[in-house]
């Protein structure tokens, strides 16, 4: 069973893909804290990651956890996430999103992080071509 350990500003840890903060199951907030904020209509993949990166840097926003269970994950084969063809498009978008709105090397190190995420998931998938013609569409997006 996972359990979450930090706690802390969410800003930088969403920008380094930490499993910390970013594979948590839910997050709640404050009314007040989100105001306009919303999800990205027609998104399908990756949008939680950039709502809460979006809010954390228009916002504040610390990181906490309670230690007791609220309810059970299960995943399973028809999850979104194992449609990779969907994760890529998410990240493309994702990261169309965001550049301008991080600093220029955090936008590097994270482009870096979902290349490496996306390439070895296609191999996780025994797909080295779809592996590098993934790596080719995320690095020439603009």
């Amino acid at each position: 069973m996972y359990k979450p350990y930090y706690t802390g500003v969410l800003l930088p840890r969403l920008l380094a893909l930490d499993s910390r903060v970013f594979f948590n199951v839910s997050y709640m907030f404050n009314r007040n804290i989100l105001g306009q904020h919303r999800f990205k209509v027609g998104m399908t993949h990756v949008e939680d990651l950039l709502f809460y990166l979006l809010l954390s840097i228009q916002k504040n926003i610390k990181y906490g956890y309670i230690a007791e269970s609220i309810y059970i994950y299960r995943s399973g084969n028809s999850s979104a996430m194992m449609d990779l063809d969907g994760l890529e498009e998410g990240y493309i978008i994702f990261l169309q999103e965001i550049k301008g709105k991080i600093s220029n090397l955090a936008y590097f190190y994270l482009k870096v992080k979902i290349l490496k995420i996306m390439f070895l998931s296609w191999l996780s998938h025994k797909e080295l071509i779809l592996g590098i013609k993934s790596l080719w569409h995320l690095l020439v997006q603009k």
